[in-house]
């Protein structure tokens, strides 16, 4: 049977227990510094992404709806999962997991989640460069990377996180490459980040291609658009705005290079 600890506050509170908690790419858990087991199951790594990102307690019948198509009875695969989430989540003296009536819970005060904090950025943004660098190298990885979800239910969530946490990389990669300055030597990486999050930005294409014809490297420049086209037509997109960001790389490179 599950214990709530909503009448017992100071048992929560109590010890010290810092929790990190990496949603994005493979799921790894670490409590203070050290890796912490996690079992193989699909569905209890699920239960606490989902758990973490709600970010209030969730109903049980959510719950069961999410991860279980069409168990003979889900509340106590629920119960089970939960049990074996708690001696993976849960301190002696700090249970994380939290029971509201017929919702549950996680408490994360002294944690750190990536994928929060990825969400967090977006809404405002680092503006200098060192910051911004660290946080588009940090926050590049897939939600979940590697973890494959059965059900209808729980892909349609899976897929609509990795949409949420991937617009938020991409919004950080813009971010780095618009405050780089044209000239700094991690110029050109930090586009290329960008474009490999984002391929049909034609902003991005269109200060790629202007690199690379200003320094004189016409031949990448060129293969770059051949395929960049190629991609666009794929996907059933104009080429106009392609073309125009190379009309302008031209220009500018041909500046350049008469200088």
């Amino acid at each position: 049977m599950e214990t709530s600890v909503e009448s017992d506050p100071n048992t929560r509170l109590s010890g010290t227990d810092t929790l990190d908690i990496r949603l994005l790419g493979p799921l790894r858990v670490t409590r203070n510094g050290m890796s912490v087991p996690l079992p193989k199951s699909r569905k209890l790594r699920a239960l606490l992404a989902i758990l973490v990102t709600e970010g209030q307690p969730v109903d049980r019948s959510r719950l069961c709806d999410l991860l279980w198509d069409l168990p003979n009875d889900p509340r106590a695969e629920l119960r089970w999962h939960l049990s074996k989430l708690r001696k993976c989540i849960d301190a002696p003296k700090r249970p994380r997991i939290i029971t509201f009536e017929d919702a549950i819970g996680i408490d994360l005060a002294g944690c750190s989640v990536d994928a929060l904090e990825l969400v967090e950025l977006e809404k405002g943004l680092p503006t200098t460069l060192p910051d911004l660098s660290v946080f588009a190298d940090r926050y590049r990885e897939t939600f979940l990377g590697g973890l494959d979800m059965p059900g209808t239910a729980t892909l349609i969530w899976l897929s609509s996180q990795r949409r949420r946490f991937s617009s938020a990389s991409r919004a950080i990669a813009k971010a780095l490459a618009k405050a780089t300055p044209f000239d700094d030597p991690t110029f050109l990486r930090t586009i290329e980040q960008w474009l490999d999050l984002a391929p049909l930005e034609v902003e991005g294409h269109r200060m790629l291609l202007s690199y690379l014809m200003t320094h004189g490297r016409l031949a990448e420049a060129e293969t770059h658009l051949r395929t960049t086209e190629e991609l666009f037509f794929d996907e059933g997109l104009p080429l106009t705005g392609l073309r125009e960001a190379a009309k302008y790389a031209r220009s500018i490179g041909s500046v350049a290079m008469a200088e």
